[in-house]
């Protein structure tokens, strides 16, 4: 007799299907976060370095047998951006004023970027300006300040001196503030209006006021007299004894 061993059945394969609808919901989720991950990086990129009215760069730069330091290192690309005020519409064009104001950048070209620096920094206090920011490296060198707009010319030719003109390249960009002027006057028009109104309103409470407290007061003297009287009566009339 031959001696026979059952032999179980191997296991199916579980075979997963997804429907075509979660497959598309899916594909659907992926795209929105890849939208929403490049919006936030292309806001980041296009807000970074805002509230600059003036920038000066100054890059280290090399020429045969001179090499500046930490020439291997990746170079820095900070971009200029002038809108320290947001955009504004010129509104009537009857009115022709000008408030403007003026945008300044600065690249100076240099192996000595420490050296220059020093230089920007005097410029910019001879000029009666402000540093907002300083970045200073053996490399690079980029400076944000506020001078004022009567003392640029100076301040231009100062820094002109600091390097040879192939060396140096300038932008100046102005905008004229008009829009802002016009809005900041409509506003104190209203807030002007709005304050006589209610002082009109005041002085009409205040007299209505005072004519309701000065009747309540006659009313309180009548009183007061009625009441003096009566009790005058009332000390004069006999006690009658009713027992």
């Amino acid at each position: 007799m031959e001696n026979t061993t059952p032999v179980s059945p191997l296991p199916s394969k579980k075979v997963i299907r997804i429907s075509k609808k979660k497959i598309i919901i899916w594909v659907i989720i992926l795209l929105v976060i890849g939208f929403l991950a490049y919006g936030t990086l292309y806001i980041r990129q296009k807000t970074f370095g805002t509230n600059n009215s003036a920038s000066i760069q100054i890059p280290c730069i090399e020429s045969a047998g001179i090499k500046c330091p930490g020439s291997n290192s990746k170079k820095s690309n900070k971009e200029y951006n002038s809108s320290y005020y947001p955009n504004t519409n010129s509104g009537d064009i009857t009115d022709t004023r000008e408030f403007n104001k003026v945008s300044y950048k600065g690249d100076i070209k240099t192996r000595k970027v420490e050296d220059v620096m020093d230089g920007v920094q005097d410029a910019i206090e001879i000029a009666d300006g402000r540093i907002d920011n300083l970045n200073v490296s053996t490399n690079y060198g980029h400076a944000i300040f506020v001078i004022p707009k009567s003392n640029l010319a100076d301040f231009k030719e100062d820094i002109e001196k600091l390097t040879h003109k192939k060396l140096y390249t300038e932008t100046t960009t102005s905008q004229n503030l008009l829009g802002q002027k016009q809005n900041i006057e409509e506003q104190t028009d209203n807030t002007t209006t709005s304050l006589a109104n209610l002082k009109t309103q005041q002085q009409t409470l205040t007299t209505s006021h005072n004519k309701k407290l000065a009747d309540l007061n006659l009313d309180l003297k009548e009183v007061q007299g009625d009441l003096t009287s009566t009790r005058a009566n009332y000390t004069l009339t006999p006690n009658n004894d009713l027992s």
